[in-house]
């Protein structure tokens, strides 16, 4: 299957692998090889939009502390931002996926350890994707049915205005009914809360879904089903939307970090990028050279005009310029030096190599930033080991780092009993790299 992988939807506990137009269950996806988009629900996580009494930078944070509070999660919990508006200075509207943190670093860790481009969809990033593609100025419903749950969303094209689960005990005849019986509820009490009139309902479709629902004749809103691709797996059709407009995905829709998108980019256009970096090398290999040329005829323009004043006696004859190519000359230089700083790549593996496999140190966000002479690395993580072990380790990270020749530029270190939390930010003279 090497390089055939295209789609991977890992749905409760089914895992569909499409490519190449052909589709297959799969119990385990460790042999496959060649870049793929990972679609998931993510078991055990909840996906909803609020209104958070938070300010936007620090509402991530607030939500931890509710989830935890509230006991919807009895565990360290991660947040996965999917739309996030600044309401007022202290509140935020976001929607959101919550998800155990055991799990964002066992899909994390797989993009991390994946030795192609591995891009990894939480099903609200697909979801919000076909959403925008079918949403009007008026309100619209897009309802998700497949297994035993349903995925609603109710917004216009500028602005969510709800989302939430619903859920079946179990996927039975009656159960299912109820689930669509669900459905219409939380649509009619949306509408009440924001006192909104739907203009049109879609459904869409997995390849297990149960649409045999019958709305009520005198039912107030238009009922669409999206266009559905037939697919075969095991000699067996199945329908569904869901994979017919999947397609439409782009890495910038993804939770998969910023390097791994940016990996994918630039494998698409390698062979692009390649052309045009050979192409520049030879002019400015051209330039160089020519540019040489010119000032050697213009020395020597310049020492005849200056043996023929010397020669005429001439006191007073205008200032020629000494070298009007040495801007150019010195741009060129600057593109020569701009070429030999470190890549992306390689400044993730100085991170990646002073973190101890057993260290318990997890980053949850990278910056980087080039200067003129400098590279600035700035890192935001958390440690799951006691605060003696989790300072110990960050100590010993931090002098991984150093030998590295990264200057610490910024340093904060706050813990609590059973988990730590760090900010810092390293600086690195890149001039002579």
């Amino acid at each position: 299957m090497k390089n055939k992988i295209k789609y991977i939807y890992e749905i409760n506990d089914d895992i569909l692998i499409g490519y190449d137009n052909k589709y297959e269950f799969c119990k385990d996806i460790s042999n496959i090889s060649g870049d793929i988009f990972y679609i998931s629900n993510l078991n055990d996580s909840i996906s909803r939009y609020m209104l958070v009494e938070s300010p936007y930078k620090y509402v991530e944070f607030s939500l931890k502390k509710q989830m935890q509070d509230s006991g919807e999660f009895s565990e360290p919990v991660t947040i996965i931002s999917h739309i996030k508006k600044k309401n007022t200075t202290t509140s935020t509207e976001i929607l959101f996926t919550a998800l155990p943190a055991r799990l964002h670093h066992y899909y994390f860790d797989k993009i991390k350890n994946y030795n192609d481009c591995f891009i990894f969809f939480p099903l609200y990033s697909a979801l919000l994707k076909i959403f925008n593609s079918i949403a009007s100025s008026k309100p619209t419903t897009l309802i998700f049915q497949y297994n035993r749950f349903a995925e609603i969303i109710i917004g216009t094209k500028q602005k969510i205005i709800y989302a939430n689960r619903c859920m079946a005990f179990d996927e039975s005849k009656e159960q299912i009914l109820s689930l669509w019986d669900a459905c219409r509820t939380d649509i009619a009490a949306a509408e009440n809360d924001n006192k909104i009139i739907n203009e049109k309902i879609f459904i869409l479709t997995w390849i297990n879904s149960d649409v045999s629902y019958n709305w009520p004749e005198d039912y107030k809103y238009k009922i669409s089903y999206l266009p559905e691709e037939t697919i075969t797996i095991d000699n067996k059709e199945y329908k569904s939307s869901f994979i017919a407009l999947i397609k439409s995905l782009k890495p910038h829709d993804s939770a998969s970090p910023i390097s791994e998108k940016i990996f994918y980019i630039s494998k698409k256009f390698l062979p692009f990028i390649n052309i045009t970096f050979l192409f520049l090398s030879i002019v400015c290999i051209i330039l160089y050279f020519s540019i040489n040329d010119i000032n050697l005829v213009q020395k020597k323009k310049i020492n005849q005009l200056k043996n023929k004043i010397s020669s005429t006696k001439v006191q007073h004859l205008p200032e020629l310029p000494k070298d009007k190519y040495e801007k150019s000359k010195l741009f060129i230089n600057e593109i020569l030096d701009v070429s030999s700083y470190p890549s992306f790549k390689e400044l993730l593996g100085d991170v990646s190599n002073a973190i101890d496999l057993d260290s318990g140190i997890y980053i949850e966000s990278i910056k980087m930033n080039y200067n003129a002479k400098t590279v600035c690395i700035e890192l935001f993580g958390n440690i799951k080991t006691s605060f003696e072990i989790a300072h110990n380790n960050y100590q010993n990270f931090i002098k991984k780092m150093k030998k590295k020749k990264y200057i610490v530029k910024l340093n904060n270190f706050h813990t609590n009993i059973k988990s730590s939390e760090f900010l810092i930010k390293f600086e690195k003279n890149i001039s002579s790299h």
